[in-house]
């Protein structure tokens, strides 16, 4: 496609950027730590997908142990996201898992599996914590009832803020930060899709000041009432969830206050206000 509109002379084509997170989370998911992590995860969760007695000891530990009575997910190579929600349920349902393999029932039909120890349960959970800011970027892209070339530049920038190693990291999460970092920080670097994804994003953030602020609103908009006017929480949710308090969709003037705040307030107001003279009416005051 990008050489069809180079032979067109079109404007250079910009990759899909969902498609660019799915191959920068491929290269962290190949190394060889978590490799050797999802393979053991992978072999746990098959055994219980093909053995209908190991489901049927699954729930019975379910239900025991007051645990969600959710089946194991299983992943699929060729989509992250998948080896992602594996992870994810597997930490969720670790206890009725390792009771069950312990249940004398499976003794002998699992004799080859064998379940996490410590240090495997922590390498999951830091996996699960660096992949979950990826698949939200990952959702972002995917709405469709936004642009979202306006979002490529930010969201590039916060995700190579968060691959960005740490002391706390284990050997696995340092080897998975850097294969995804390295690999998305070549990514939308040429003059020209630089210059598009940059305009793109700063069209985006005017008409998103234009449309906040009344004197660009319409009278009849101006008007409404707010909860005519309410935005919807649903749609800009996975932004707040990855930006945090960078992206807010709430007028901060609007929030509820502490009442230590409130009273600071008023006290604030109280002396901002002039004195009254001697001829002022102190009802009016």
């Amino acid at each position: 496609m990008a050489i069809a509109g180079e032979e067109a002379n079109l404007s250079s084509h910009i990759k899909c950027f969902a498609h660019t997170i799915n191959l920068a989370t491929q290269k962290g998911l190949k190394c060889a730590g978590s490799t050797r992590l999802l393979g053991k995860v992978r072999r746990i969760v098959s055994f219980f997908h093909r053995s209908t007695t190991g489901t049927a000891v699954l729930k019975e530990k379910q239900r025991l142990l007051g645990i969600p009575e959710h089946k194991l997910k299983q992943d699929v190579i060729t989509r992250w996201n998948s080896s992602f929600d594996m992870l994810e349920r597997f930490l969720e349902q670790q206890a009725a898992v390792c009771a069950s393999l312990m249940d004398k029932k499976l003794r002998k039909l699992a004799n080859y599996l064998h379940t996490l120890n410590e240090n495997d349960i922590t390498v999951a959970e830091d996996m699960v914590k660096l992949l979950a800011p990826v698949k939200t970027a990952t959702t972002i892209m995917c709405e469709e009832e936004q642009p979202t070339v306006s979002v490529i530049a930010p969201l590039q920038a916060k995700l190579l803020e968060h691959f960005t190693v740490t002391a706390e990291d284990s050997s696995v999460i340092i080897e998975m930060k850097q294969a995804m970092a390295k690999d998305l920080e070549h990514r939308y670097v040429d003059n020209d899709t630089v210059s598009q994804v940059e305009n793109a994003t700063a069209h985006s953030s005017a008409d998103k000041t234009s449309d906040d602020d009344p004197e660009f609103m319409p009278v009849s908009q101006a008007e409404t009432t707010e909860e005519e006017y309410a935005p919807s929480s649903k749609k800009s949710k996975p932004l707040e969830d990855l930006f945090g308090d960078t992206f807010c969709t709430v007028d901060p003037s609007q929030a509820v206050k502490t009442p230590k705040e409130l009273a600071h307030a008023e006290v604030v107001k109280y002396r901002d206000t002039a004195s009254l003279n001697s001829g002022g009416k102190v009802l009016e005051w």
